[in-house]
């Protein structure tokens, strides 16, 4: 590549990322992550005990891409980034950024003598998994599990908890976690952000009644819920003392599915999506903001949601959600991270999909677009009528 090109290219990256840092309202002088890490930086765990904002940056370093790097056993984290950058490992759409965390953390005396261990990957065509255990200063361990990444895989597997009791990943996160507690026996954290905070629970609620009392406590940030039979498990009941359940006030991802631990409810600086994302989140003494309650458009979309799938049995989730990846899989799609890469092609190869469908799963498709139609709008119809105290 010549220095032209290279300028251009650096340009292009910096523009780039002026443009996320302005959506995601992200700076070290704001109060979100990045301060949190330059300010408590410096104080060791006794001085600062865990708390939400460790929580945070641990879900969102499990973004990070370790693969290959851990061969040779546990690394402190500031040798993990240094393997990682030595790599000049490729940008991902859905990474969240964990490589800027991890260069903050790297440099804190907070996180200095991190442990990273036991990187568990799994992908298949219905199945995206990832853990990492991160061995803390004060003698405790985090179980991290990574939310969904860019891949068309991860987003199926999301989708099917609206029809399958237990998918895949989260058994593997299930074994993941007893393992782990089998392996070090010391009190345990579990979180995640996304689906992984789904994970977290559910491995959580999985685990022999003989290791719950070594869980400190399970995080998840703004994950989704489970399907109303699962919560039947008597297992998510014994750890809900245990369960911190955070979501952003304009939360979508953790409106879906119902769930009974009560939402920490937190102020987040980022637009629009961007609020999904925790170093979005205000945070001050090493505890998010609250907030008075989630948005209209919040609670608008969990009505809209539920009411949605309320209207269909497991097969007609099942056969919508088969049918709508199935377009995406038979355009050759593997990754989301392509659509930004060649957006007209994809876009083609896509509707090309979408015209070789069979008329019934077409008619199926277009059946349950309209019905969520219905339900979206008798749920904003129900709420302008609340609003005008006429019920």
């Amino acid at each position: 590549m010549s220095t032209e090109e290279n300028n251009k290219k650096e340009e292009l990256i910096s523009e780039k990322q002026d443009l996320q840092d302005r959506l995601r309202s992200r700076s070290p002088e704001k109060d979100t992550l990045l301060k949190f890490i330059c300010e408590y930086g410096e104080l060791d765990f006794s001085e600062q005990p865990f708390c939400e904002g460790d929580d945070a940056v641990l879900a969102m370093l499990s973004y990070m891409d370790m693969s290959g790097l851990m061969e040779d056993g546990p690394l402190l984290l500031t040798e993990l980034c240094e393997r990682y950058l030595a790599e000049e490992r490729g940008e991902q759409l859905l990474t969240y950024d964990a490589e800027r965390l991890a260069r903050y953390m790297a440099r804190a005396r907070r996180y200095r003598e991190l442990k990273v261990s036991d990187l568990k990957e799994f992908i298949d065509g219905n199945t995206q998994f990832c853990a990492v255990c991160f061995h803390l200063p004060d003698g405790s361990c985090y179980a991290a599990f990574r939310g969904t990444d860019a891949s068309v895989a991860g987003w199926k597997e999301d989708f099917s908890f609206a029809f399958l009791d237990e998918t895949y990943g989260q058994r593997l996160a299930a074994e993941y976690l007893k393992e782990l507690m089998e392996r070090y026996g010391a009190p345990f954290h579990a979180g995640g952000h996304s689906k992984g905070g789904n994970l977290a629970i559910y491995a959580a609620a999985k685990l022999p009644a003989e290791f719950k009392d070594r869980l400190v406590k399970v995080w998840s940030n703004d994950g989704p819920g489970f399907r109303k039979n699962v919560l039947d498990d008597p297992g998510f009941l014994e750890i809900k003392d245990k369960t911190v359940v955070i979501v952003p006030e304009a939360s979508v991802v953790g409106m879906i599915m119902p769930t009974f631990y009560e939402r920490l409810i937190v102020k987040s600086d980022g637009a629009l999506f961007f609020q999904h994302l925790p170093d979005c989140w205000l945070i001050k003494g090493g505890s998010f903001v609250r907030s008075e309650g989630l948005s209209g458009f919040s609670g608008w979309t969990e009505e809209s949601i539920q009411g949605w799938l309320d209207e269909m049995d497991d097969d007609e989730r099942r056969l919508f959600i088969e049918a709508v990846f199935g377009v995406l899989e038979a355009s050759g799609l593997k990754s989301f991270d392509e659509l930004t890469e060649d957006l007209v092609g994809r876009a083609g190869s896509i509707v090309q999909s979408i015209r070789n469908m069979d008329s019934g799963s077409r008619k199926h498709v277009l059946s349950m677009a309209v019905r969520f139609g219905k339900a979206s709008t008798f749920a904003l119809l129900k709420r302008f009528i609340k609003a005008m105290g006429l019920i």
